[in-house]
Order: C-alpha cells, then structure tokens, then sequence
C-alpha cells in the first residue's frame, strides 16, 4: 500500500482513503505524548522522566496532565503510581522535589503553580491505603511543594487528616518531614514561607 506522509494535500492511505495533513498531525502529535507519558510512568530513570514532563506540560494545559496521570493513581504496579507523583509535583519546580534535599529558595521555584481542585482528592484517597514507602516519599513530597507554594490552604483539613492517619505506617524521615506538613499547614502562607526561609524578612 501507499505510506501516509505529511504533504499539504490529502494523500491515499493503505486502504484507498485519502488521509489530510491535518489528520497526520494530529496522530504525530497524539504519538509523542503517548510516549512522554510512557516514559514518565515506565521507565525509572530521572533524565527520561524530566524530559518527559516538560514534554507534556510544554505541550498539553496542565489540568489536561493531570487528568492523564490521575488515571494511575490506582495502577497495582507501585513504581507508576509513585511516577505519578512526580509527574504531579513537577510544574512547582524545574526538578521533582525530593525530600533528602533541602528546599529551594522561595524566589528559585520556577513558577507558582498548583494542583487543580480535582486533582488533590484523588492523591489523597490513594494515601488512605498506600503502604509502598516509594509511593510514599514521593506522595508527601508533592504535597510538600504544593504547601510550600501555599496552595493547600483550602484543604488543609483534609490533608493533616490524611497525614494524621498516615503517620504509623512512615518510617524514618517521613515521619518527620509529615510531621511538619502538619505543622506547617496550621500555619498562615506568610508564616509557612518564613518556616521555609527562616533568614529571610517576610514582614
């Protein structure tokens, strides 16, 4: 049959239809963001996984993103749903916050972005029942750079308790690193800010 190629006119396809340009398109572009998002959730590599997110969020709005990854919070394979995360905390900053780092400087984020309403709910109803301490980490560190942006504040309730109930399945740093989430989220933005800063004059 005839290959399909991107001309500017419709050109006939293996089975005698002509295929436009504007279709083909839409196919190379539906492709590459099939395959971003393949590499964010199956290939556990750190460089193929950057990429890959500013890949989808440079292309898609970033509410489309995460209804795309949202759609795994409850894949049985940990090592996605841990990916997932990622992918959710990336647009706060240039790199995926990772919580044996120290925080970046509050001028340093890149831009002040924010889960969407109806996508923090969902995080939060897989960390009713995760035990993976992949997940884990990687859970409360996106919820880490969501509060450290201030853009929890309109379901601090739901998160403490979420993280309240948490707290006996962590081990080791997480436990202290939810424990000031907790913290911090009784706090108001200001304060959170200075808690996170705390040689810098927020007053």
């Amino acid at each position: 049959g005839t290959h399909v190629h991107a001309t500017s006119h419709p050109v006939p396809s293996h089975c005698g239809t002509e295929v436009s340009k504007e279709r083909v398109d839409n196919l190379r572009t539906q492709f590459y963001l099939d395959l971003a998002l393949s590499e964010l959730l199956y290939i556990d590599d750190e460089g193929y996984q950057s990429r890959a997110c500013r890949y989808l969020y440079r292309q898609l709005p970033q509410i489309a993103v995460e209804k795309r990854l949202v759609k795994y919070l409850t894949h049985p394979d940990a090592n996605i749903r841990a990916h997932v995360c990622l992918g959710l905390s990336f647009p706060v900053n240039s790199a995926c916050v990772s919580l044996d780092q120290p925080m970046p400087l509050w001028d340093s984020l890149t831009e002040p972005a924010t889960l969407s309403p109806d996508t923090l709910p969902p995080l939060l109803n897989m960390l009713v029942a995760e035990t993976d301490s992949y997940v884990l980490f990687n859970a409360i560190g996106t919820l880490k750079a969501q509060n450290y942006t201030g853009k929890l504040s309109g379901m601090a309730g739901e998160v403490k308790k979420v993280l309240l109930n948490l707290l006996p399945r962590l081990e080791g740093q997480l436990i202290e690193e939810s424990k000031q989430l907790i913290i911090n989220l009784s706090l108001p933005t200001w304060k959170q800010k200075a808690v996170s800063e705390p040689n810098k004059d927020f007053l």
